[in-house]
């Protein structure tokens, strides 16, 4: 902790194990790939190594702990098709711990709508995205762990001098959880592949407090079929102009 192992938490206020989250989202059609940076608070990564446990015994991802500086938490997640991908997130986040640091990890898998269709016409296909995240109750939850921290510190008595230093310790420590709220974040890429054309690249950055929706869209034009109604419309060109010929040499 900022002030040393053992300094007494309050009963009903806990201190925050993390100084800093950064969550990076990036999602192609049948992969998405997490990757959770959490600047540890006396580098201890024992949070995050529980983390990365219990999300492997989910079998709903591969999972590798990064341990550099800030370590890293690295999530790789196939999936067929957006029911498939909720489904694993959800299974991600029932095997999670329930320490309060990981709430915008949460809120990111756990978001309020996703769907990824493919509409299919006769000479293309239209595939469409769209998710909506909202890490409103992030901040909020921040805001009362913080609060609760002010509050056990208000509590103690300022004529005593060791209560008066715990309660400054507890202050700052209220501050470290409002801290959190405001050095997270989390920045989602989106990829798709037009056919034909480059990769369509998209990015959205999100911050606590807030909601996104985020949408993209990429056709896939069927050339194979362009080129038969191609062919098809040039030969009954040549057709009609051999009637329209002989119909004439008639007359």
């Amino acid at each position: 902790q900022l002030f040393g192992k053992d300094v007494v938490q309050p009963a009903n206020a806990r201190f925050a194990r993390i100084n800093s989250l950064y969550v990076t989202v990036s999602t192609e059609p049948h992969l998405r790939i997490i990757d959770i940076n959490a600047a540890m608070r006396g580098q201890d990564i024992t949070l995050i190594a529980d983390l990365a446990q219990a999300m492997a015994s989910a079998n709903a991802a591969s999972v590798e702990l990064q341990e550099v500086n800030p370590t890293v938490l690295h999530l790789e997640i196939p999936f067929a098709d957006a029911a498939d991908l909720r489904n694993r997130q959800n299974a991600l986040v029932r095997v999670m711990p329930p320490q309060p640091e990981w709430a915008l990890v949460r809120a990111i898998l756990q978001p309020q709508s996703i769907s990824w269709e493919q509409n299919d016409e006769r000479w293309r296909s239209v595939e469409s995205y769209r998710e909506q995240i909202d890490l409103k109750a992030v901040s909020a939850d921040a805001s009362n762990l913080s609060l609760a921290l002010e509050d056990a510190a208000r509590s103690y008595s300022q004529e005593d001098e060791l209560l008066r230093l715990v309660a400054e310790i507890w202050q700052q420590e209220a501050d470290v959880w409002q801290n959190l709220a405001e050095n997270s974040s989390a920045r989602f890429t989106l990829t798709l592949h037009p056919h034909p054309g480059a990769p369509l690249e998209q990015t959205w950055s999100i911050f606590p407090g807030n909601s996104i929706t985020m949408t993209g869209r990429a056709v896939h034009y069927h050339l194979a079929t362009i080129l038969l109604l191609a062919v098809g419309g040039y030969l009954l060109f040549l057709i009609l102009t051999w009637l329209i010929f002989i119909m004439g040499r008639r007359l």
